[in-house]
C-alpha cells in the first residue's frame, strides 16, 4: 500500500501505526497488563478504521488514525453502545 493512500475500511485487520492498536484497546478497555492484552487480542473486532485524510477535512492528531473495537461478546449481543476508539498517531 502506498504511503499517500489513506486506510479506511470496515471489519478485517488494522493497519496499526505504532503498537497493536487492538492490544492497547484490549489493554485498556479490561485494564490488564501489556502481555495479558496482547494474549487476548482474538477477542476484539475492528468495527471501523478511519484514516486522516486531508482531502475528506478529517486529521486526526498529527496524520493519525482511529481504529473503532468492540469485543465479539458485546458485538454478539448487538451492544454497540460497547464499542471503544483508539486514537494511534505518528
Amino acid at each position: 500500500m502506498q504511503e499517500d493512500t489513506q486506510k479506511h475500511w470496515l471489519l478485517g485487520y488494522h493497519a496499526a501505526i505504532q503498537n497493536a492498536a487492538n492490544a492497547e484497546a484490549m489493554e485498556m478497555l479490561c485494564s490488564l497488563s501489556w502481555e495479558e492484552a496482547v494474549e487476548r487480542t482474538n477477542e476484539l473486532v475492528l468495527l471501523l478504521q478511519l484514516d486522516s485524510d486531508l482531502a475528506a477535512g478529517m486529521e486526526w492528531g498529527d496524520a493519525g488514525t482511529l481504529y473503532f473495537w468492540i469485543h465479539q461478546d458485546d458485538l454478539a449481543a448487538w451492544r454497540f453502545d460497547k464499542v471503544w476508539m483508539i486514537l494511534q498517531c505518528y
